[in-house]
């Protein structure tokens, strides 16, 4: 919409339109935002890095630091966003459990004062409805994801903060832009093994909880 705004003034030799009048966030509105988790940040990156001109290694370095930590704290922001979702939905889970466990029981505590037969089975149906939601925590790893998203957003974050403090380090010390890639090299290495073993612990816990509810289908028969 706004480039469509745009091209009408051109067409019109530079005359004001409609796009003068509108505040400077509306635009910002209408443009494409690439999401946390969208393969094209590495495009972005490998764009932004080839342009650049060792021949003036200050400009230079500080270009790379700054698109590192673009590419990086996207990923931390991706976990953040991750464990936030988490959060909510494993304390829901927790509530509900809660909830349901205690109506189980306060079912056949409550008959003899209401002496109301249709009571105490109403007691069966909570806890069946407790059990349930408590094994699609399980398998769906909402309790456990939190936790493992958590961790992994805060290793990332001390790695990315180690990899600054050393950065300023180097400029201090006018070391050779040599060692700036060194350092680059040991955060990749660093980030990426992080997030290889959240996603393998991710895929454990998704086997182990699915093995439980097999084993569990297969006693109930």
């Amino acid at each position: 919409m706004f480039k469509i705004i745009v091209s009408f003034r051109k067409k019109w030799g530079g005359k004001p339109t409609i796009a003068d009048y509108l505040p400077k966030s509306i635009p910002m509105f209408f443009e494409k935002k690439v999401r946390i988790d969208d393969p094209v940040r590495l495009k972005n990156f490998l764009t932004a890095t080839l342009s650049l001109d060792w021949s003036a290694p200050k400009e230079a370095s500080n270009k790379l630091f700054e698109e590192i930590n673009h590419l990086f704290h996207a990923e931390i922001e991706y976990y953040y966003w991750k464990r936030k979702r988490k959060k909510t939905g494993s304390a829901w889970v927790k509530a509900l459990i809660w909830i349901f466990t205690t109506l189980g029981f306060l079912c056949p505590l409550i008959k003899p004062i209401y002496d109301w037969d249709k009571l105490a089975p109403l007691g069966y149906i909570f806890f069946g409805i407790s059990t349930a939601m408590f094994l699609f925590d399980r398998l769906f790893n909402i309790s456990s994801g939190h936790i493992r998203l958590v961790t992994t957003q805060l290793m990332l974050e001390k790695e990315l903060t180690t990899y600054r403090v050393a950065w300023n380090e180097l400029l201090a010390r006018s070391a050779e832009p040599v060692a700036f890639f060194e350092l680059s090299n040991t955060l990749v290495k660093e980030f990426y093994s992080i997030i290889d073993k959240e996603t393998a612990s991710w895929g454990d816990e998704i086997k182990k909880a699915m093995e439980e509810a097999s084993k569990n289908k297969s006693n109930s028969n």
